[in-house]
């Protein structure tokens, strides 16, 4: 029998829902560890100054999410962030916005 490594997901989403269900339905796979993050500064703050946890594997991100870094920052503000001191993690971007414009900076920025 192998032993799967067990891959951690975080997803960050302000809308509470939108995030339940994402965790409610990522939560049927054993081998996924879900944390949930309602914006982008609290993810950016838990990996920056919680040196025990192991980065996640994959950041599911909006990219409509409220921001305390400022009115302008969005989900790809974030992404220019996390791709900037953890460019090793893989970041997906979520979205219901149909922009080519955003989808070619999500792109470009990781």
């Amino acid at each position: 029998m192998t032993n799967k490594k067990q891959q951690t997901v975080f997803i960050v989403d302000d809308d509470e829902i939108d995030r339940s269900m994402l965790a409610e339905h990522l939560s049927k796979y054993p081998d996924l560890q879900i944390k949930e993050f309602s914006n982008g500064e609290y993810v950016l703050r838990n990996l920056l100054l919680q040196e025990e946890i192991e980065h996640p594997d994959i950041i599911l991100l909006d990219y409509l999410i409220d921001s305390n870094i400022s009115i302008y920052a969005d989900g790809l503000e974030i992404l220019k962030k996390l791709k900037g001191i953890f460019p090793e993690i893989t970041v997906i971007m979520l979205s219901r916005v149909k922009n080519e414009k955003i989808i070619q900076y999500a792109k470009k920025n990781g």
